[in-house]
This record gives C-alpha cells, sequence and structure tokens, in this order.
C-alpha cells in the first residue's frame, strides 16, 4: 500500500488485531508511526 493512500486528510487508519488497536499515521515529516 502507498503511504499516500492512508485516507482522510489527516493520513491515519486504525488497525485492530487480536484485540488490540493501532494507530498508523504519517507525520508531516512524511514518516510513518505506528503507535499501540
Amino acid at each position: 500500500m502507498d503511504s499516500q493512500a492512508l485516507p482522510g486528510n489527516e493520513g491515519k487508519v486504525i488497525i485492530d488485531r487480536h484485540g488490540h488497536q493501532y494507530l498508523l499515521r504519517q507525520t508531516q515529516a512524511g514518516k510513518l508511526l505506528l503507535i499501540k
């Protein structure tokens, strides 16, 4: 998946895996952060 394809204007995706939620977001510098 191309990081530019992240939905919304804010470039954030919530990932639900095995009952845990993670936030994947793109920083202003264009880097990706995965936060539990």
